[in-house]
């Protein structure tokens, strides 16, 4: 009785192992289908690129500041396309997830503020209006509070 018992358990057991590895094998198609089939960016790398800074994210800036308003890009962006999960400090890159360290994270901030800047730079103002908004605009000091920036963000995520 206990041959016909523990051969049943081992044969439950293969089930169950084969039954974990179709669902494993689903969802890594599932992920590679929508970082390369639907177009839309997945790895970190293309989510810097195609971050579009418009009217409206200058405006969210001058009514609230830089770091809030590129902490909710962030957390957007991660809300349409997982790219990044901060509770294990992870990001994906080139269809693997990396462990962050602090540069990667540095460089996804200053690349959003760089194309902030720009953008800004060219949206023409009164003199006045101008001056006030570049105190805002330019006020992001990520070196200073890269720590502070960073924890809001995994608040966030």
């Amino acid at each position: 009785m206990s041959m016909s018992g523990g051969s049943k358990s081992l044969e439950s057991a293969l089930i169950r192992i084969q039954t974990l590895e179709e669902k494993v094998s689903y969802l890594e198609s599932v992920i590679l289908n929508m970082s390369q089939g639907q177009g839309q960016p997945y790895d970190i790398d293309q989510i810097q690129e195609n971050i579009v800074i418009t009217d409206s994210h200058l405006s969210q800036i001058l009514n609230t500041n830089m770091e809030d308003q590129i902490i909710s890009m962030i957390v957007e962006i991660n809300k349409k396309t997982p790219f990044m999960k901060m509770a294990k400090e992870l990001y994906m890159y080139k269809n693997k997830w990396v462990r962050m360290d602090d540069s990667d994270l540095k460089l996804l901030f200053e690349t959003i503020e760089y194309k902030i800047l720009t953008f800004h730079s060219k949206c023409p103002r009164d003199p006045e209006t101008h001056f006030d908004n570049n105190k805002i605009i330019y006020g992001l000091n990520l070196m200073g509070r890269f720590k502070k920036i960073k924890n809001k963000l995994i608040d966030n995520i």
